[in-house]
């Protein structure tokens, strides 16, 4: 039987390219000369080579991150609504509202499994102007600042009329396929944002979409945020316009949080 010492391969006195030492490394007598061709590093430099390829990927993934993050928000936020984050929001004239929107933003799951179920969030008000848009746009740049893979966006941002207009788009003009398709996506994205819900007012056909969508997300368990145009209590009320049983189930997937804004247009001091 064959020992130990003459199975390995011999030994080769080195030099390192990086630092000179002198060092032995194991080799086979066919692979002797491809080590003197290309550069041969010594085991320390070997280990600061691969820890400093390390830290480059790192780097390199890390930048990535970051621009694919920078393309989420520009196409995500309205552009009229980019930079408006938590900072630039007049906390004195909302602070319930406020307080519930940064402590949504800060609490939201970073994994797909631990979101179902989240609960979704209501911000209504009689009157435009308040901050409800403000709000949820400093949501969604705070989830997506904090969000951990580069792979896909986790926020959808639909204002609720070209909602309307892409379905009404995908009937017309695509197969039913498609149309199905559509929907699928607004169900399996980990947030979605539905703005301005309540300008239409009550539309059967609004109410349709409204209802596909809001159940698609509660049979999943994703959750949504919704800012609205109207009163769940007075006419023509919030629950008219989603539908009874789309806004039952809203109701349901919020636990409770939902705030009513009220004040002055913000808009009428610029």
């Amino acid at each position: 039987m064959e020992k130990l010492s003459e199975a390995l391969p011999p030994k080769v006195q080195m030099e390192c390219q990086r630092c000179k030492a002198p060092f032995q490394a194991l080799t086979h007598p066919k692979a002797l000369a491809r080590y003197l061709r290309v550069p041969t590093l010594c085991p320390k430099c070997r280990e600061d080579e691969v820890q400093s390829l390390a830290q480059r990927e790192e780097k390199q993934y890390q930048r990535e991150v970051a621009l694919a993050k920078e393309t989420w928000v520009t196409s995500v936020v309205p552009r009229h609504f980019l930079g408006k984050v938590f900072e630039t929001f007049l906390q004195a004239r909302q602070q319930v509202a406020f307080d519930a929107a940064l402590q949504y933003a800060q609490s939201f799951p970073l994994e797909s499994a631990l979101i179902r179920d989240h609960r979704s969030l209501v911000f209504w008000s009689r009157s435009p102007g308040v901050g409800k848009t403000h709000l949820v746009c400093a949501i969604v740049q705070h989830l997506l600042d904090r969000w951990p893979s580069s792979s896909s966006c986790p926020v959808e941002f639909w204002e609720a009329g070209k909602l309307a207009t892409s379905v009404e788009a995908a009937r017309r003009f695509s197969s039913g396929e498609d149309r199905e398709l559509f929907f699928r996506r607004r169900a399996s994205i980990p947030l979605l944002v539905l703005d301005d819900v309540g300008k239409e007012g009550v539309n059967r056909e609004m109410q349709e979409v409204y209802y596909r969508v809001v159940n698609d997300r509660y049979t999943m368990g994703r959750p949504m945020v919704v800012t609205a145009n109207a009163d769940p209590y007075v006419s023509p009320l919030l629950g008219d316009i989603l539908g009874e049983a789309s806004w039952s189930r809203l109701q349901e997937m919020c636990h409770g949080a939902v705030y009513n804004m009220t004040g002055e247009d913000y808009r009428q001091d610029f």
